[in-house]
């Protein structure tokens, strides 16, 4: 029998203060999403990353200072490009204006919204979306 995958001696589980603190008093998080982190799993494997590491976790705004993928200088990370693919019911359920606020807060970057995206066709072959837009052609790798 194997024995039971811990967290590094020394790591504590954040607690709902312990987040609450990180999360800082920043007026744009909701009760509703400040509630909704899971605890943090125990590892199940020995090369986890808490069953080998004690991290001392950060607060948000540390996060924005020290994230190099929110750089602002860097052109090619100027935006997201968001679209909706294909007409069907399913996207009655969306609330794409949600879904555009959190994308925006969750990377810090301005989301640009791109028209519907219609005629959408799987090419099996080549694993490809091909999607006809206005009058020409564009292909979208998965």
């Amino acid at each position: 029998m194997s024995k039971p995958i811990s967290f590094v001696r020394g790591f504590r589980i954040p607690k709902e203060k312990d987040i609450d603190e990180a999360l800082g008093r920043d007026a744009s998080f909701s009760h509703k999403f400040t509630t909704s982190f899971n605890s943090l799993p125990i590892p199940t494997n020995e090369l986890d990353w808490l069953a080998n590491y004690k991290e001392k976790g950060q607060t948000y705004d540390q996060f924005l200072d020290d994230c190099p993928f929110l750089d602002d200088g860097n052109p090619l990370q100027k935006y997201i490009y968001l679209t909706l693919i294909d007409n069907d019911d399913r996207l009655s359920l969306l609330n794409i204006n949600h879904l555009i606020d959190y994308t925006q807060r969750f990377f810090q970057m301005e989301v640009k919204l791109l028209p519907l995206f219609t005629n959408i066709i799987w090419n099996e072959k080549k694993r490809t979306w091909i999607c006809k837009l206005f009058c020409c052609s564009f292909v979208y790798l998965r």
